[in-house]
């Protein structure tokens, strides 16, 4: 216990509730704030719970936002995608699983393009080139345009539509006019109609810094030339390309979003391996009690997409996975409004106050102990035992008085004596 003295006049203690070590090993049994497993299962990190509940709620422009922000061509991955989340959806088991597809489309075909000229951005220093025509160089494109890199883009063919056309050619005739138009209002010099020759290549690197481009012309120009799988950087070369010659669109997009990593880690003189965070799908240990799911069908999609009001319907069948059982059946959880590893960091902040106000003592004191949480919880998280330590050390440093359990104790008292 330490022991602090303010101006000679008043003694402060100070005792530990737990270590960091501990304390995260507590707030680690709490799986509320684990993702639902369709977002855990996308590699690009799009939240389809989110965006299930934005087309719930007819909030379609906000949903049209998150595919804006994930991508720079979010119709392209709206049709082309793969969909791992929809393999994920929890609703497999009692029915159909969300057709996160469908509500992408819709929230394309039925939400507002996000208004305003936003942020002015100041362009880097560095200046980027991207050769050669396939997803993955159209979506780094793209992503270096977001980042303010001056790029340039040398393409085969005589147009965006044409462009768009060779590299996506699953999209609708008018959605593949809108993703053309998205292209050409990037910040982007595209240079259409290149000889995509070695000679041309060799003619024009020396213009740029950063160079990437389709995995065909790095083939044709450097055969044995392997871009890492992490990096995305060629070994030989330096040049930026997919790791696989015949990626899926989802694969696509996500080595063009770790491609731009690395572009920014090599642009600061880093080391594009290092500090990369986060990357690709990941597991979930979310718990969700499928007893209270309705088991459903998908609403069935037109080829157009759906309508307003079945991109709703579609999406309310979304149970919106969340692990909340100890809350069920807690009061003391529900009158706070704060599930069990909030609410400890919290407390532990609380106990952790010297000198001010201790806000959390009459939630700490809240607790009955009686272990309702643990017993509904999957991992068995002790709230009523972290309520007990705080009071108990608390109490020892002075900064709880008895008074709080005063009144308590007495009635128990009484209640328990011959004359009651």
């Amino acid at each position: 216990m330490d022991h602090f003295k303010e101006r000679s006049t008043r003694d402060y203690f100070q005792k530990k509730l737990y270590t960091m070590e501990e304390l995260f090993k507590r707030e680690n049994r709490c799986i509320y704030e684990e993702p639902a497993f369709c977002h855990a299962a996308c590699p690009l990190g799009l939240d389809a719970k989110k965006l299930a509940f934005f087309i719930e709620k007819g909030a379609f422009s906000d949903a049209r936002a998150m595919l804006e922000h994930i991508t720079p061509f979010p119709m392209i991955l709206a049709y082309g995608c793969d969909a791992p989340c929809e393999k994920a959806c929890r609703m497999n088991e009692v029915g159909e699983g969300i057709n996160i597809r469908g509500l992408e489309r819709a929230a394309m075909y039925h939400g507002s393009p996000k208004g305003g000229k936003g942020l002015f951005k100041f362009k880097k220093k560095q200046k980027a080139a991207v050769f050669g025509s396939d997803l993955f160089s159209l979506f780094l494109a793209g992503e270096l345009a977001r980042k303010s890199y001056p790029t340039s883009f040398y393409v085969n063919q005589k147009d965006a539509i044409s462009l768009l056309k060779d590299c996506a050619p699953f999209l609708l005739k008018d959605d593949l006019v809108n993703e053309a138009k998205r292209l050409e209002n990037m910040d982007i010099k595209i240079l259409y109609s290149s000889n995509l020759t070695k000679e041309f290549f060799e003619s024009e690197k020396d213009n740029f810094d950063i160079i990437a481009t389709s995995r065909s012309f790095l083939d044709m120009c450097f055969p044995n030339d392997i871009p890492n799988k992490e990096t995305l950087l060629a070994p030989i070369s330096n040049i930026l390309s997919s790791q696989d010659s015949n990626p899926s669109v989802l694969q696509s997009i996500f080595d063009a979003r770790r491609a731009g990593v690395s572009v920014d880690r090599i642009s600061q003189g880093l080391d594009p391996a290092s500090s990369r965070g986060e990357e690709g799908s990941r597991e979930s240990r979310l718990y969700t009690n499928m007893n209270e799911a309705i088991p459903s069908n998908q609403i069935y999609e037109p080829e157009n997409g759906y309508i307003t009001k079945e991109a709703i319907e579609e999406a309310s069948r979304c149970i919106q996975c969340k692990c909340e059982e100890c809350i069920k059946h807690c009061v003391f959880l529900q009158d706070t409004g704060k599930y069990p590893k909030k609410l400890t960091r919290e407390i532990f902040n609380n106990v952790d106050i010297i000198m001010g106000d201790h806000m959390m003592n009459k939630t700490i004191n809240s607790c009955s102990l009686c272990g309702q949480c643990t017993v509904t919880c999957p991992n068995g998280y002790d709230m009523a035992e972290i309520c007990l330590d705080a009071r108990e050390n608390m109490v020892s440093t002075t900064k709880m008085a008895l008074a709080y359990h005063e009144f308590a104790l007495l009635d128990m008292l009484f209640s328990n004596n011959e004359a009651f």
